[in-house]
């Protein structure tokens, strides 16, 4: 071959590889994928050093993050949160920007790479709000207005109770909201309550091995990003208690459905169940590493402390109450429930085995007016 003719050829290359990298398509992402604030004295701010970091779980219904476990009288005038974002994408105001948190959230608006999609996120510095009656009064639909969310904080605070829905929602995107794993139900023991249903994840249940989603709320916040492919890691119970928890209680109904089967679809002998347990837990490591107990590690992890857990909930059409007493097997340190370093779990699901998809459709468990009793 000529040198001509290698240069011509070698040419054409570049411009058809050059070609290649223009025709890439730009991201279309705009995601805060993790928030940080940098001090030179964590502690004088924060209960814990770690807390500098904000949780992010992709909610991708919620547009909400927060620094949490903020001292009572912390100085919030000058904080500058550093943010990564999805490829390519820029925000504003930058990262590191110096703004004023002292009288609430600021707004932060992320634009995709190509341009298109702009997601505004409300980043705020929260102080510790413990509450520990539930009353389930106080829902409402998800930003994208497919789902429900319910909490028992005061309005503008991040809602302390989370479901599984969010998960659902990539099963059975055309589900109305009533037919979702975890609604509303205005026959309470007072009121309103919250009716968990086990319900088939239809096709997509069929190709994955996860044919049932069972009805669940707890304490803790869902990690979408997991659902899919670690669903047991999805879910990220509890949150900080500031008094040691005593007794679990409250009232429920419960109907199991007629038929369990396996993930498989397979039938199975037996009688579906229901779970209502409290968990405590310490949520720093011996290493001063933040500890958060998934569906993987709640039953087992060794950060646990005490459990209070209802044992075999069975077939009843008549509300029912319980008052369970937490179980501990190591006491309680006063220095470390001081700086909130123990976390509350509360876990009700309408499938005792819903995590490993386990479980008989139809099955339904209605819970109201949840307490927990704390030492004064």
């Amino acid at each position: 071959m000529t040198n001509k003719k290698y240069l011509l050829l070698l040419a054409a290359a570049l411009v058809s590889l050059s070609s290649c990298f223009k025709d890439e398509p730009l991201n279309m992402e705009c995601d805060i994928e993790t928030a940080v604030v940098h001090l030179s004295n964590p502690t004088a701010c924060f209960f814990n050093a770690s807390d500098t970091m904000a949780l992010i779980t992709r909610d991708y219904a919620s547009d909400v993050i927060e620094f949490t476990n903020v001292q009572q009288y912390a100085d919030l005038s000058a904080m500058a949160p550093e943010f990564t974002l999805s490829a390519g994408a820029t925000i504003s105001p930058a990262s590191g920007t110096v703004l004023d948190f002292s009288e609430g959230g600021q707004t932060y608006v992320v634009t995709s790479q190509d341009g298109r999609y702009k997601r505004s996120y409300t980043v705020r510095f929260a102080r510790p709000e413990n509450v520990y009656q539930y009353n389930f009064e106080n829902y409402y639909l998800s930003s994208d207005g497919k789902y429900y969310i319910w909490s028992d904080m005061a309005p503008g605070k991040t809602p302390n109770w989370s479901t599984a829905n969010a998960g659902y929602a990539f099963a059975r995107s055309s589900a109305k909201p009533e037919d979702y794993p975890t609604t509303p139900d205005p026959n309470g023991y007072e009121g309103a309550c919250v009716r968990l249903t086990t319900v088939s994840t239809g096709s997509w249940g069929v190709m994955a091995h996860k044919r049932i989603a069972s009805g669940n709320l707890f304490l803790g916040s869902f990690d979408t990003s997991k659902a899919l492919t670690q669903t047991l890691k999805s879910t990220l119970f509890g949150l900080p208690t500031a008094k040691k928890p005593l007794h679990f209680r409250g009232y429920y109904k419960y109907r199991p459905g007629e038929q369990m089967q396996d993930k498989d679809g397979v039938d199975i002998i037996g009688t579906d169940s229901a779970a209502l347990y409290a968990v405590v837990y310490k949520n720093h490591d011996a290493a001063g590493n933040p500890v958060v107990l998934t569906g993987e590690d709640v039953m087992s992890s060794p950060h646990r402390i005490a459990l209070a857990k209802l044992h075999d909930v069975k077939y009843t059409e008549q509300w029912t109450s319980f008052d369970v007493k937490f179980d501990y097997w190591e006491d309680i340190d006063p220095e470390r429930l001081k700086n909130l370093g123990y976390n509350l779990v509360i876990q009700c699901a309408s499938s005792y085995k819903g995590d490993l998809f386990e479980g008989a459709i139809g099955s339904t468990l209605w819970v109201d007016e949840i307490a927990i009793d704390v030492e004064d």
